[in-house]
């Protein structure tokens, strides 16, 4: 099987595509944002690319999410301690994962930090749920 390598260009062309979006909450930049991360997946014919704080993959064709590695428990950000809930703020969700118990958030900061948060759906809160 030969892989491809995915060139230095082309990641920074999503790193920043990722980066302008987080700093900007502009719909536009995220269609951009998921277009240009899209356009790079199917140049090389890869499913997914990893960074070190988070991994895009390929969904559905023509399109794309982003899904954070690392979690929080709280509702800051973890650098610069921007709250997750504000809104208008500096978080924005680029997707999530609905569970049957909890969905996982993915989000991004201004400040450039990535990450995922597992909230727990109502009546699933510790000891609430009665059910079986």
């Amino acid at each position: 099987m030969l892989v491809q390598i995915v060139q230095k260009s082309d990641i920074e062309a999503v790193r920043t595509a990722v980066s302008v979006f987080l700093q900007s909450d502009n719909p536009a930049a995220r269609d951009v944002m998921l277009g240009a991360c899209r356009a790079v997946l199917d140049r090389y014919g890869v499913k997914r690319i990893r960074f070190p704080e988070y991994i895009v993959e390929a969904t559905s064709p023509g399109l794309c999410r982003i899904r954070a590695l690392n979690s929080i428990d709280g509702r800051a950000c973890p650098i610069c301690g921007a709250d997750i809930y504000v809104i208008p703020g500096d978080v924005r969700i680029l997707s999530y994962e609905e569970g049957f118990k909890s969905d996982r958030v993915h989000m991004g900061c201004s400040c450039g930090q990535i990450f995922f948060k597992d909230e727990v759906k109502e009546g699933y809160r510790e000891g609430a749920y009665a059910g079986g």
